[in-house]
């Protein structure tokens, strides 16, 4: 929501929205050695029209998949499932 493009470092711990993004479209990724990073620095400093793109991208995943309504609803449905579980 700050406008800015974001440098996502890769990792294997995720939160409840990250397979709904996309490197390249919402955010830059840097791997998790953190190697590409000034490339990828260096990218975003030389093409900076394609990161006001993907800003904008990002800002409207946000405003749609983050805001409050949406996170009530997941955590309502990860509780309904859970539930199951201990019927079980």
């Amino acid at each position: 929501m700050s406008n800015s493009v974001l440098f996502k470092i890769d990792s294997e711990y995720t939160q409840w929205f990250y397979d709904k993004l996309v490197p390249g479209e919402h955010y830059l990724l840097v791997r998790s050695d953190l190697t590409n990073l000034l490339s990828k620095f260096y990218w975003a400093e030389y093409h900076q029209e394609e990161c006001r793109q993907i800003a904008k991208s990002a800002t409207r995943f946000a405003q749609e998949y983050l805001n409050q309504e949406r996170i009530y609803a997941y955590f309502y449905h990860l509780l309904i499932e859970y539930a199951k579980l201990w019927k079980n």
